[in-house]
């Protein structure tokens, strides 16, 4: 995300509120030499009526951190969805969160002797920030960068591993040094996988279309819930590979993901996407997003986990 807009003063250290600052590892350790670092970004929306924040789908956050630990062969030391949810109500609580918030929750190897085939001890660590905008333009001029996505035989791209994201930061960092807002990596093979952290659609004669799921993607909460949000609407959603070109003439395109959410794209390397605007199927599913994600929707009030604003407490999933 972008910078806070403060720091929290607590962070939650394997189960235990400690002081922000005090939720450390070593220097050494096999986490920050080899990025053995399991994460998940989360998100909590104010309601839109004031009432309460709403955790955004963290069960199925919970369940991609699971596999993450397990084809990365590290023990998940969170034992359920319901310990996640718990803790991160006490560290809202703690913080007396009062507005959108973007939560990380991170798994790792922390031994001292940092081994590269270390598997224990793992901690875990919560965070929980004020939310912020994410991109500093609202709208995004990007470029295909020159950096391929890692493919499935070298790095698992299903995998949400601090390791991975070096690919994407070397994509996001080419594409600033160029004079773009960001970027979209290709596959191998020379199709669209997705940008530096966050998925990809295309608008094509009113249908939807995203880089299949064995397309070097992550496969994004947030991608499976504008799939369903546009299916819901009656847009139809094409999952298979996209050609480079494609991505030139597509009536509309945009980014998304948990901190991304739904971002337009309006131009690819210098070429206009559409009107070179957000376009009406963009903006549309900004919206149901927007109101899915703060309790408007009641056909998506199963995604959403309450936590009450005065103790911060979850009191209902939906």
């Amino acid at each position: 995300m972008s910078s806070p807009v403060s720091l929290p003063k607590h962070a939650l250290l394997n189960g235990k509120i400690v002081a922000y600052g005090d939720a450390k590892i070593h220097v050494m350790s096999t986490s920050m030499k080899f990025g053995s670092v399991i994460f998940e970004g989360m998100r909590a929306y104010l309601a839109h009526d004031g009432s309460a924040l709403f955790g955004f789908r963290l069960v199925e956050h919970f369940d991609r951190l699971v596999n993450s630990c397990r084809m990365a062969r590290i023990s998940c030391p969170v034992e359920s969805s319901e310990q996640m949810c718990s803790e991160i109500g006490e560290l809202l609580a703690e913080e007396q969160a009062q507005t959108g918030t973007y939560i990380r929750l991170q798994v790792y190897v922390d031994d001292m002797n940092g081994r590269m085939s270390a598997r224990e001890p793992v901690s875990y660590c919560l965070g929980v920030f004020p939310a912020a905008d994410y991109f500093a333009q609202q709208t995004q001029r990007v470029m295909v960068s020159s950096w391929r996505r890692i493919p499935d035989s070298a790095m698992p791209a299903r995998i949400k591993i601090a390791a991975n994201y070096h690919n994407s930061r070397l994509a996001l960092l080419e594409a600033h040094a160029a004079g773009k807002d960001n970027a979209i990596l290709l596959t191998e093979l020379g199709t669209v996988a997705e940008g530096p952290g966050y998925n990809v659609f295309l608008v094509q004669d009113g249908r939807l279309v995203t880089p299949a799921r064995t397309d070097a993607i992550l496969e994004g909460v947030t991608r499976d819930s504008i799939s369903h949000l546009a299916l819901a609407r009656g847009i139809d959603v094409i999952e298979r590979p996209v050609d480079r070109s494609e991505l030139y003439v597509a009536d509309e395109i945009f980014f998304c993901g948990t901190a991304a959410e739904v971002t337009p794209i309006v131009s690819v390397d210098d070429i206009p996407i559409g009107r070179g605007d957000s376009g009406p199927v963009t903006r549309l599913l900004q919206g149901a997003y927007l109101r899915a994600a703060t309790g408007q929707d009641e056909g998506t009030s199963q995604w959403l986990t309450r936590f009450a604003l005065a103790n911060a407490v979850p009191t209902s999933r939906g």
